[in-house]
């Protein structure tokens, strides 16, 4: 609309300066509005100033198009995501959405039952107890929350549930809940080498280095591991593959019979008929020539 009125007056001042035609409000907000729908119009204006009003207007109004259609094929075309459930309370918040565990019954069970966070009390009680392949079932459908160990979850989705160019249709929380309970090296009262493999380990874990090793081992089983699916994938295919005889193709062959016989017949029922009418003096004309005079 600004760009229109400002057409306007700048058609009207032309037109008072040089004694032209000046143009019409409804006019040149039309232009305007044809202009942005793409659709613009035939007679541009007489001046100059207007003509250069014109054409940046074009410009910026292909711009904000082209944008737009952009925007909206790439909103069409992907879905929005969810939000994402990094925490128990935010699990906790949502509505309709399950959660459980495998039926380990260890420190982790330990951890849930014994907690006295609200939260944590409240998650444990509408734990469900199934195997993992159920649970990960259950998160391929949606709404559902797998609650287990964070490297064995990562091989698990690693291997199993991921292709070969990293994408997974899971998606593992942020947040990690520590567990004290767990694993540990023994050693006799009083070992002199104790402090020093206790000073080593912390150095380890200040440097980074366990995460990296993990991090490595993950992936280097989950590569071995999809390659192995993949083999065994396409032998399995090789294996369902059946080589066509004449047994598979009798179907096709009867067919083939059937519509060379049915061809037979209607080339004799079509030459009879023939033979008929001109014996009878009755066949029909079917040029579309009229007959020539002599």
């Amino acid at each position: 609309m600004v760009v229109g009125l400002t057409m306007w007056a700048l058609q009207r001042a032309w037109a008072w300066i040089s004694g032209g035609q000046e143009m019409r409000v409804s006019s040149a907000l039309m232009m305007s509005w044809g202009i942005l729908l793409e659709d613009p119009p035939n007679v541009l204006p007489a001046n100059v100033t207007s003509q250069v009003l014109v054409g940046w207007w074009w410009v910026f109004c292909m711009l904000i198009t082209a944008t737009y259609r952009s925007s909206l094929i790439a909103h069409l075309s992907v879905p929005d995501k969810s939000p994402t459930i990094d925490t128990l309370d935010q699990l906790l918040e949502e509505d309709g959405w399950t959660w459980g565990m495998e039926p380990t019954y260890g420190v982790g069970w330990q951890w849930f039952k014994e907690s006295s966070v609200p939260t944590v009390q409240k998650v444990n009680q509408r734990i469900e107890v199934l195997d993992a392949e159920e649970h990960l079932a259950l998160v391929l459908q949606g709404r559902h929350a797998f609650l287990t160990w964070k490297y064995y979850i990562r091989t698990i989705i690693a291997s199993s549930y991921t292709n070969a160019r990293g994408y997974t249709p899971t998606y593992t929380g942020r947040s990690e809940y520590i567990n004290y309970g767990g694993y540990g090296w023994g050693f006799r009262k009083g070992a002199p080498f104790r402090e020093r493999i206790d000073a080593v380990k912390q150095r380890l874990l200040q440097g980074g280095l366990i995460n990296y090793w993990m991090n490595e081992l993950i992936l280097t089983s989950s590569r071995e591991a999809r390659k192995n699916n993949s083999m065994e994938d396409t032998a399995a295919q090789v294996s369902e593959r059946v080589v066509l005889g004449l047994g598979q193709l009798q179907g096709a062959f009867y067919l083939l019979i059937l519509g060379y016989v049915a061809a037979a017949f209607t080339l004799l029922a079509e030459t009879i008929t023939n033979k008929f009418f001109r014996n009878a003096g009755q066949f029909p004309n079917t040029s579309l020539l009229p007959p020539l005079r002599r």
